[in-house]
């Protein structure tokens, strides 16, 4: 008695050749896709503060809107971050502001 291997044809030479189309057509996909994506552009609220720093008193306000913008660059620039954070703590510690202090060293924390 003589025994004969069992071969399954999983992936008939059809279905190989709809496989490839299938993955040429998920990379062009993907390619498109990844092109179209903008690049990263700085929020609007960012360059509204900016232009309104320094028109603002040197009242606690001041100190919570570099707060705001140390938080924000601290993770886009961090250098940017640290000198925001740095005039913070100037300004709260001139105003003897306590939360200035406080929030101002936590974002030099960052």
């Amino acid at each position: 008695m003589i025994i004969k291997p069992i071969t399954f044809n999983i992936l008939p030479f059809r279905q190989h050749s709809y496989m490839q189309a299938s993955a040429r057509n998920i990379h062009t996909f993907a390619f498109i896709f990844l092109c179209s994506i903008s690049a990263y552009a700085q929020p609007r609220w960012v360059d509204s503060v900016k232009k309104v720093l320094p028109t603002q008193k040197d009242d606690t306000n001041k100190v919570r809107t570099l707060t705001t913008m140390s938080d924000y660059y601290s993770f886009n620039a961090p250098d940017s971050g640290l000198i925001c954070a740095k005039q913070a703590l100037a300004l709260s510690e001139k105003l003897q502001y306590d939360k200035g202090i406080f929030w101002s060293i936590v974002s030099l924390d960052h």
